[in-house]
């Protein structure tokens, strides 16, 4: 507010200028610049006049001009003047002035108008409606350009707008799009397992059972199975699956076909169903075109589905027991996100890679996308990736004999995970944690890392490393004092079962080495050969993968 003898003084000069004070107003309203093409079509004077009274103003020392009319802009030449000559109309007539200045910006084309220029007018206008359809136009095309933060707040003052309107069905599906976009626009910067991510969905879905809105609720059920996927509760998401893809099916909509196979792929393939997960990744790939649809990006899942089947396949093919042909899509995934110069999409290609190169116990490259997802989410406001980003870090270093600051980082990542509520893949970080901890000898800790992975496993129904959490069980119980052999077998047997249930190859082929070294430490050379030779022959790629080198050299050892 301007002081109240300064702002005397100004209306004072404002008022010796006659019709110009008029125009200064109206172009206050605007803002504290304008162009002239924008004011001539407010004011709606001749130009002669028009002009006139501008050069008043700038002779007056109150605005200052760039160019020549009608291509000129004008700039108050201090805040107060601006301020002065705004509040000294009346609010009837500001409410005009912003109608008529909303109504001109929606119709004419003064450059690139943003939106929430437009929502500012209306909304100072009074025209709600208007102003809540503008800010949500205003938050959908800040995500587009990746600027989560600010979207957000344009989409929350148009649901703060929208809570003064009645109820009424046009209400009920302004809420439902409002709802929707903001938990889509809140998964990049809050984690898709933030409370608040629940909530929009939550809402959105609720109303949809008050209004026929078939769009507004397969968006809402599909961002609220992301939720209890990355919130670590894989049962009710796989629930979710088969909802949303029956009723994607009834519908015939492609977009609803795409996105029930998005969260189909990236859902199965941590249930550990990865022949089921493979094929809904491939679907994905198969109908997925990147100019057609790069848009769902927008309004589903905050990143790019054509990049999430080629990442989330990758990780069920090497699963499979194809760990080059996963590679190669893991690749195709990531040159997809960079081809795009999506943050988001970047990033989760990133993570993918990042659980691909584990896999495979590939700790160079392991450590090295780790360190540019720390940077790359930290640049980004990405906070989802960076702890991902830390843990393959630490897990890198472990890797490579720096046990105490690696396993620190480890257990970093781990609890920011938690603090903003991913529990997605926690149970694989922890046996990747325990795994670490039997490296360096520590088999207590090594144990209870293990244990907390399990617990995890029960509760949620996560098993994408399930067999890898009892084999790194097993090579603990190896190493402790009283050396228990049984206990230890026990736990590699079970590794081995579930990962033939899984169909899980790569899996299974390191379970089985475990099991036939600790089979021929007892001189058990017969049963050995007989448990390792045909899962090592049933590979047909990765010879140069550290698992199929280690299960060539044993079975050397043992034909010897």
């Amino acid at each position: 507010m301007v002081p109240a003898s300064l702002h005397a003084s100004l209306l004072a000069r404002l008022d010796r200028l006659g019709q110009a004070k008029t125009v200064a107003q109206i172009g206050a309203v605007i803002g504290r610049e304008f162009s002239h093409e924008l004011l001539r079509e407010v004011v709606q004077q001749q130009e002669a006049t028009l002009s006139a009274a501008l050069g008043r103003l700038v002779a007056a020392g109150l605005l200052f001009r760039k160019g020549l009319p009608p291509h000129a802009t004008y700039l108050f030449n201090h805040a107060l003047v601006q301020d002065a000559a705004y509040q000294s109309l009346l609010k009837s007539r500001r409410q005009q002035h912003h109608a008529r200045i909303g109504d001109v910006l929606q119709v004419q084309s003064f450059g690139a108008v943003e939106p929430e220029l437009i929502a500012y007018h209306f909304t100072e206008a009074g025209r709600i409606e208007q102003a809540i359809d503008y800010w949500l136009k205003a938050g959908q095309r800040a995500m587009q350009r990746s600027a989560h933060v600010e979207a957000e707040r344009h989409l929350r003052v148009g649901l703060e707008l929208l809570a003064g309107v009645p109820e009424t069905t046009a209400r009920h599906h302004r809420e439902i799009t409002l709802q929707n976009t903001l938990g889509v626009c809140l998964m990049p910067t809050r984690g898709f397992g933030n409370p608040d991510v629940a909530a929009a969905f939550n809402r959105a879905a609720e109303i949809c059972t008050h209004v026929d809105d078939d769009q507004g609720l397969f968006i809402a059920l599909r961002g609220k199975g992301q939720y209890h996927m990355i919130s670590g509760d894989l049962r009710t998401a796989r629930k979710d699956v088969h909802r949303i893809l029956e009723i994607a099916e009834q519908e015939g909509n492609h977009d609803f076909l795409i996105e029930a196979h998005h969260l189909g792929w990236s859902t199965l393939c941590f249930t550990g169903e990865f022949r089921s997960a493979e094929r809904h990744a491939q679907e994905g790939i198969s109908q997925y075109e990147r100019e057609r649809d790069h848009h769902l990006t927008y309004t589903y899942s905050g990143h790019d589905p054509g990049m999430c089947a080629r990442a989330f396949g990758s990780l069920s093919l090497a699963q499979l027991g194809y760990v080059e042909r996963a590679l190669a899509r893991c690749l195709d995934g990531l040159a997809l996100a960079e081809a795009l110069a999506h943050p988001f999409t970047i990033g989760i290609s990133l993570w993918a890679a990042g659980i691909l190169h584990q896999l495979r116990r590939e700790p160079d490259a392991v450590g090295q996308i780790g360190e540019r997802m720390i940077h790359y989410g930290e640049e980004k406001g990405l906070r989802m990736i960076v702890p991902f980003g830390k843990f393959f870090q630490g897990n890198a270093m472990a890797q490579h004999g720096q046990f105490a600051e690696g396993i620190a980082q480890m257990r970093k990542g781990i609890s920011e995970l938690r603090s903003i509520g991913t529990l997605f893949s926690l149970p694989s970080l922890f046996g990747g944690l325990g795994d670490a901890y039997a490296n360096c000898g520590n088999i207590d800790q090594g144990l209870a890392a293990v244990e907390e992975g399990l617990t995890m496993v029960r509760t949620g129904g996560e098993h994408f490393s399930l067999p890898e959490i009892h084999r790194i069980k097993g090579k603990l119980l190896l190493a402790c004092s009283v050396n228990d052999t049984n206990a230890a077998e026990a736990a590699f047997g079970e590794a081995l079962s579930v990962a033939r249930t899984q169909q899980a190859k790569l899996l299974e082929l390191r379970a089985a080495t475990n099991m036939a070294r600790l089979w021929c430490d007892q001189s058990k050379l017969r049963q050995a050969r007989e448990l390792l030779a045909p899962i090592y022959g049933w590979f047909t790629e990765g010879f140069d993968t550290r698992d199929l080198k280690e299960a060539k050299a044993l079975l050397d050892e043992l034909a010897s």
